[in-house]
């Protein structure tokens, strides 16, 4: 296997979500990639995607997602990761996990599947222990 930092969803996760790159939104995504998982509604292409993208960045401030494995077969590269920030309107820490698939096609997001602990991102957000 590659060297993780060699993968295009670690350059995506670097470029997108740590430095909050939004040209690198446009850059990487085809313009009618598939996005599921980050809501009730899949998001199409970086015009759909780009809401839910400044909503989360507006939310926490030190948002970084740490990505701990890769596995890549063919188009598709998978990644496990952490997310770690504060939210801004309570200051509570969220500390959670989450897996994502992306089908690369011509070194660009085709489609995303993602599955985030967002249960836990919310009980962390309103202190429930729960």
């Amino acid at each position: 296997m590659e060297n993780k930092q060699d993968t295009f969803i670690w350059k995506f996760v670097q470029e997108v979500w740590n430095k909050g790159d939004e040209k690198a939104i446009d850059e990487m995504m085809h313009p009618d990639c598939i996005v599921r998982g980050l809501g009730p509604m899949d998001l199409v292409g970086p015009e759909q995607f780009k809401p839910f993208f400044f909503t989360f960045i507006n939310d926490f401030s030190e948002i970084q997602l740490i990505v701990e494995d890769v596995i890549v077969e063919g188009e598709k590269q998978v990644s496990r990761c952490v997310a770690r920030g504060r939210h801004n309107s309570t200051g509570h820490q969220v500390d959670f996990t989450g897996i994502s698939i992306f089908r690369v096609v011509d070194n660009k997001l085709a489609e995303a599947w993602n599955n985030y602990d967002f249960a836990r991102m919310i009980q962390q957000i309103t202190g429930d222990k729960e």
